[in-house]
């Protein structure tokens, strides 16, 4: 900013004041965005891995009843 155009410098300080904190705030927001994204990632991934867990235990499950079923004889 040139100081013939009419402004002074401490509009220039505060423009840059300004300036800085507007780019802690988006650095702040995309580094949070970023953190959240990733665990967005892992939750989805535990959540799957815990489903898959329960489904394996089920069917282990199943598999032992029927088994158990299975030799259960008749007579």
């Amino acid at each position: 900013m040139m100081a013939h155009q009419g402004v002074s410098g401490a509009q220039c300080r505060n423009f840059a004041g300004n300036y800085k904190i507007l780019f802690t705030l988006f650095l702040i927001g995309a580094f949070s965005f970023n953190y959240l994204t990733k665990l967005h990632k892992y939750y989805l991934f535990f959540r799957w891995l815990i489903s898959f867990l329960a489904m394996r235990k089920l069917l282990s499950y199943s598999r032992i009843v029927f088994l158990t079923l299975n030799n259960i004889s008749p007579d």
